[in-house]
C-alpha cells in the first residue's frame, strides 16, 4: 500500500497574502495601496477581506492569553490594568 504524498508547499493565492499582510502588518505601503485599490473595485475581493478579518477576530477571541496574564500587556502602554486595578471599588463622587 502506498503512503500518501504530503504536499509541504504552500502558496498563497496573491490577494489572500495582500490582506493576511495587512492584517498582520507585514506589507509596505505599496501592497496597501494596491489591496486598497482592488477592494474598492472588486466584491468578492471585499468578501474575502471580510471573511480573512472575521477569521482574525474569532482566533483571536478565542486564544488571547487572559487579561491577567503578563503576554497580555501592550508593548507600548504596557498593563494600564495595573493602573486602573482597584478603581471600581472606589465610592461614587457625588
Amino acid at each position: 500500500m502506498m503512503e500518501p504524498q504530503l504536499n509541504t508547499e504552500f502558496d498563497p493565492d496573491p490577494l489572500d497574502a495582500q490582506i493576511w499582510g495587512l492584517i498582520d502588518q507585514t506589507i509596505d505601503n505599496q501592497e496597501v495601496a494596491e489591496l486598497e485599490t482592488r477592494l474598492a473595485s472588486d466584491q468578492s475581493a471585499r468578501e474575502r477581506y471580510l471573511a480573512c478579518c472575521n477569521l482574525h477576530a474569532d482566533l483571536l477571541a478565542e486564544f488571547r492569553p487572559p487579561v491577567d496574564s503578563p503576554a497580555s500587556a501592550s508593548p507600548v502602554l504596557g498593563s494600564l490594568a495595573d493602573v486602573f486595578r482597584g478603581i471600581d471599588d472606589r465610592p461614587p463622587v457625588s
